[in-house]
């Protein structure tokens, strides 16, 4: 009897490693397995963090008891060792000198109320006018010509030059899309289409300015968006609290909206890399909904120098949703160009933290 039971943990045991081993060598796989290719490793990044303290954990607790078992987990971690710098930096010498450039990505500020609180638009406002960077690359940025006027809004604080252009527009005077605010004048402002939908703010835009002499190359992207609507964001919520509530419609509706942008964001890093990479002294901002453990981080940062790489500390993730470890606002820069000094600031005034770094 006795015999029968610990064969059967053992069994449920080896199983549970084999799963864990599985995911983990699945989560590696994310990161250099295009989409395009197969969509089965990329949501495994999703757990690379976690399931990479568990391969480790599971690592040294089986040195003594199964050398075979600890070897394969370790082997796993050490296979993993390259990526790893992606998702955790640990950086402490910032130097505040160079260009200071702000990435936000600012939900509309606040057009229709989502935080509950009438005074968040003008708080984001003043939050800008505290951190008083150089440049401004805003996602989902939107402005009209009534209460809304965030482009006059932003003008009263300095930032008078502008690279704008709408996505979408309405005929009452509403506009969407990407923005480039500077305090210092711009040129050269173009639009670069990511996504064949007009409407869409999945999109770039750029622009070229001069400081201390130099003349760089900035670019603001937002590539494919998942667009979990409300509904998608309350079920997740809920069964984050409370599993029982799992409903297989709706998970598969979350899944099928992840799994299709994973492919989406593929094609448009593609169009953006072949335009960008044709300019020099770039500083690319971008809201890449996507993590450092996936496909589409691996391609941009053989290209790029990534800000938080250079200079971060920690985790720093960059968005409210989910579990606090998940960074999808980048600052990429030239490797030609020095990166002094990275920060994130927290807000909840939209669903995205800020990230400033200084560069030159």
């Amino acid at each position: 009897m006795w015999g029968a039971i610990y064969s059967f943990f053992k069994n449920i045991k080896n199983a549970l490693l084999f799963i864990l081993f599985t995911g983990f060598s699945f989560s590696i796989a994310a990161h250099i397995v295009s989409p395009q290719t197969t969509i089965l490793f990329a949501p495994f990044g999703l757990g690379f963090i976690p399931l990479l303290l568990a391969t480790f954990i599971i690592g040294i607790i089986y040195l003594k008891r199964n050398k075979w078992i600890a070897l394969a987990a370790l082997l796993l971690v050490g296979l993993s060792f390259k990526f790893i710098t992606g998702s955790v930096a640990l950086n402490f010498n910032q130097k505040k000198e160079g260009l200071k450039i702000m990435s936000w990505n600012v939900k509309n500020f606040d057009l229709y109320n989502w935080t509950k609180n009438e005074e968040t638009r003008q708080n984001m406002f003043r939050l800008i006018d505290s951190i008083d960077p150089d440049v401004m690359c805003l996602q989902e940025f939107y402005t009209n010509k009534n209460q809304h006027d965030n482009l006059t809004a932003l003008k009263k604080l300095g930032y008078k030059y502008c690279s704008f252009f709408p996505s979408y527009s309405q005929k009452a005077g509403g506009q969407w899309g990407l923005a480039i605010f500077s305090k210092t004048p711009l040129q050269k402002g173009k639009s670069l289409k990511l996504n064949e939908k007009k409407s869409s703010t999945n999109q770039c835009v750029s622009a070229q300015l001069s400081h201390n002499g130099q003349i760089y190359t900035i670019y603001n992207a937002h590539l494919q968006s998942i667009h979990l609507n409300y509904e998608d964001l309350a079920y997740i919520e809920g069964v984050k609290k409370e599993w029982s509530i799992l409903d297989k419609l709706k998970s598969w509706r979350v899944i099928y909206k992840i799994l299709t942008a994973y492919k989406s964001r593929g094609q448009q890093l593609e169009l953006l890399l072949n335009k960008s990479t044709t300019s020099t002294n770039v500083i690319l901002c971008c809201d890449l909904n996507d993590i450092p453990a996936s496909h589409a981080y691996h391609v941009i940062s053989q290209h790029y120098q990534d800000a938080f790489r250079k200079k971060g500390l920690g985790l720093s993730n960059t968005i409210s949703i989910g579990l606090p470890i998940y960074r999808i606002d980048y600052i990429f820069s030239s490797a030609n160009l020095s990166v002094n000094a990275y920060e994130k600031i927290e807000n909840a005034l939209s669903d995205h933290h800020i990230v400033v770094s200084y560069i030159e």
